[in-house]
């Protein structure tokens, strides 16, 4: 699969750390800043 999406970060695991990641991330990053979440 490809995609021509573009993210600023790509966190691999969404259990508990990555999605505190994710969120805290989502926070404190300026606007426009794009996360991927990758969970298998």
């Amino acid at each position: 699969m490809q995609s021509d999406r573009r993210y600023d970060v790509a966190i691999a695991g969404g259990g508990f750390a990555g999605r505190t990641l994710a969120l805290a991330l989502a926070w404190l990053a300026p606007k426009g800043f794009r996360i991927a979440l990758i969970d298998a």
